[in-house]
């Protein structure tokens, strides 16, 4: 189970090298992973939202943009690193005592 969650996650963090032929593989390593889940652990929402909707989503996001689903997390990360450069610029006029 292990070895498949690595898989599942390299191949759902690609954003650009993520390929047609991807997402079978992707599908079916999802799949394994809902199965062995359900034989050897409890299944929850998170183990069936990883053995069934990922591929879904994987598959919608490559037919529309041509891209993998990894360009959801890049997304969050500039919103975040924006923000953060943000309050640093506004905590270095606070400490030079000027208002931001």
């Amino acid at each position: 189970m292990v070895l498949l969650l690595r898989d599942i996650t390299s191949l759902l963090s690609r954003v650009k090298q993520f390929k047609a032929e991807d997402l079978e593989v992707l599908e079916q390593k999802c799949r394994q992973y809902f199965n062995a889940a359900s034989i050897f652990v409890t299944v929850n929402p998170s183990v069936w939202t990883l053995g069934y909707v990922a591929p879904v989503h994987a598959k919608n996001v490559f037919s529309r943009f041509s891209v993998g689903i990894g360009i959801n997390t890049m997304q969050g990360r500039e919103a975040k690193n924006q923000k953060l450069k943000e309050y640093s610029e506004n905590s270095r006029a606070v400490i030079k005592g000027r208002n931001p």
